[in-house]
């Protein structure tokens, strides 16, 4: 029977509404029961090898609902993109497939939608595109919070099965488990895509890591509120705010310097042999806000890596804003600290003329830095030589 369900659920398609409180939903139904508690019974048939005729049927029950809301069905709204007008509609929405389900008059058939927005019980929910396992799927999100950097909160539901389950009115063994609700949370920087926190102090930093060490300073425990969460982004916004005068547009694009954090690494050849340096880099971004003719412009330091880190990285960026587009220079410093001698830091102290970096706008530079605690090595800086 346990191997069915999954496939029973995959199967679930077709809304159907019945009579009173009962919904019955492809081949499940939902409902309130005389204690007034949320049901959703299963329909499972076990086929034999014969003949579909001969299949039995059984009947799954678990408490609570795969839906947002009881009754399922309510009246709402949907905005199939960002340029179209909302269009009222009845909703459902499935918390374990984030499927969406509308129609345009009672009693009318339905259909599963993909809207951009759509909104329930004056709740309006975002369509975000993720990934998992290199597949796109859907996921909505509201806005907890709506600031230059948003937190944002996504409903979900998880079927948990239990042997015998209280439901607060005695034991009751035709119940087989439970819609557990979940509630995932995100922060999202501007436009960029959003990343899910776990609301505990190291998974928040890590989102917020370029302005890590002022934040880590007010963030007393380990596991913070949703309030504490929205205060300590209210704070992040400030010291980001504090930046505009000194920073230029571009490494305050968070697509762009988010990129940058994740696929601008120290080569391991370099750091094993103690080697630092300095790499600028020249790109064009377009008025679709692509980067393109990505060119080194430094020497080349063949053996190390520190170039083709530094191209690739600015090659897989996504599209930024385009009223960036424009030709910069984006110098980016390796850094080498050994703990184990004094801690002092080794920055590179070669640089291109003025001549090499003219007609374009020179970016602030970019730090990469490499921290270890081995036994003494000689650090040295490569430079190499021109082409």
């Amino acid at each position: 029977m346990k191997r069915l369900l999954p496939i029973v659920l995959a199967l679930c398609t077709i809304l159907l509404q019945a009579n009173g409180q009962t919904v019955a939903v492809g081949p499940y139904k939902i409902y309130k029961d005389g204690n007034g508690q949320i049901l959703t019974t299963f329909d499972v048939y076990s086929y034999g090898t014969s003949s579909i005729i001969s299949a039995a049927h059984n009947e799954v029950t678990y408490l609570g609902s795969p839906f947002l809301t009881f009754p399922i069905w309510q009246k709402g709204a949907i905005r199939l993109d960002k340029g179209s007008e909302e269009l009222a509609c009845e909703l459902a929405y499935n918390l374990v497939t984030t499927e969406v389900f509308c129609r345009f008059a009672s009693g009318q058939k339905e259909q599963v939608i993909a809207p951009e927005f759509f909104t329930i019980h004056g709740v309006t929910y975002a369509r975000q595109l993720n990934k998992l396992a290199g597949v796109d799927y859907k996921l909505y999100t509201s806005i907890k919070h709506d600031g230059p950097t948003k937190l944002l909160e996504s409903p979900g539901s998880k079927l948990k099965s239990i042997r015998y389950i209280n439901t607060g009115y005695g034991r009751d063994p035709s119940i087989k488990g439970v819609y557990e609700p979940l509630t995932n949370y995100y922060i999202q920087k501007g436009y960029a895509q959003p990343e899910i926190i776990n609301l505990r102090k190291t998974s928040i930093l890590s989102v917020l890591y370029d302005k890590a060490e002022q934040l880590r300073n007010r963030i007393s425990k380990e596991k913070l509120s949703v309030d504490e969460v929205i205060g300590l982004l209210t704070y992040y916004d400030s010291l980001v705010t504090a930046d505009f005068t000194d920073k230029s547009a571009l490494m305050l694009d968070p697509v762009f310097t988010k990129a940058l954090h994740h696929n601008l690494t120290y080569p391991a050849s370099a750091q094993n042999q103690a080697i630092y340096g300095r790499v600028y880099a020249a790109f064009d971004i377009n008025e679709q806000g692509l980067i393109r003719n990505v060119t080194i412009l430094s020497p080349e330091n063949a053996g190390y890596r520190f170039d083709l880190i530094v191209k690739k990285a600015l090659q897989k960026i996504s599209p930024v804003d385009p009223a960036l587009n424009g030709k910069y220079i984006l110098p980016v410093a390796f850094t080498y600290t050994n703990t184990n001698e004094d801690g002092e830091s080794y920055i590179p102290v070669n640089r291109l003329s003025g001549d090499r970096l003219s007609g374009r706008q020179v970016l602030e530079e970019y730090i990469v830095p490499a921290v270890v605690a081995r036994p003494s090595v000689t650090a040295r800086e490569v430079w190499g030589y021109y082409k």
